[in-house]
């Protein structure tokens, strides 16, 4: 795919990121996991990366202002090999049960891998993780091995009720998301958080 010179519709775009501009103008598909319009940026998946001629690597699209002058190509073979390493970092500790997941035919992830990810993948010497469910009040439940950790879910519930209650906790390996001093979701607007979520770690 050519690289995309989108400086002929720069006129009242200011202060757009490159994801964005290219939502507005040209329609194109940039894969994400963690970008949603009404929520603060994160640039925690990685899955945005675009190629910007000049630039040495790729550069995250959510995260990344947009200038005229650029040139942009989405679907190059550098864009395409990074998202196939993200996608592979992703799938490490996933338990790949989409069979009885809530989420399967509706997933990014799932969706994702069967666009940019590969059929093999290199030889890890790594243990795989297991995370306990929590239990996060009456109205959501969780699946704590499915998370991929966009952080999505926790910037939902804090923007849209006004809580901080939900965040990520540890560091590395040890990462989860759960509630801050064990806490329950107790708002109505939890219930959201299952159509937030891109792989099914909440459901209903």
């Amino acid at each position: 795919m050519a690289f995309y010179n989108l400086k002929k519709y720069s006129k009242k775009t200011k202060s757009l990121t490159i994801l964005q501009k290219f939502l507005r103008i040209s329609g194109e598909a940039i894969p994400r996991f963690c970008y949603y319009q009404f929520l603060p940026v994160a640039g925690n998946c990685r899955m945005c990366l675009v190629d910007v001629k000049g630039s040495p690597k790729p550069i995250v699209a959510c995260a990344s202002p947009y200038a005229p002058s650029m040139r942009i190509n989405v679907e190059s073979p550098l864009t395409q090999k990074a998202r196939e390493s993200v996608l592979e970092f992703l799938l490490l500790n996933h338990p790949l049960d989409c069979f009885i997941c809530d989420q399967g035919g509706e997933c990014d992830l799932q969706e994702n891998s069967q666009k940019y990810g590969s059929d093999k993948s290199r030889n890890f010497r790594y243990m795989r993780r297991a995370v306990k469910n929590k239990n996060l009040g009456f109205i959501i439940k969780t699946e704590m091995n499915r998370c991929i950790h966009c952080e999505g879910c926790t910037r939902f519930y804090s923007v849209m009720t006004g809580k901080p209650l939900l965040g990520t906790l540890g560091r590395g390996w040890r990462t989860e998301i759960d509630t801050y001093f064990n806490s329950f979701l107790l708002s109505e607007l939890s219930g959201n958080l299952a159509d937030r979520c891109p792989v099914g770690y909440f459901y209903i």
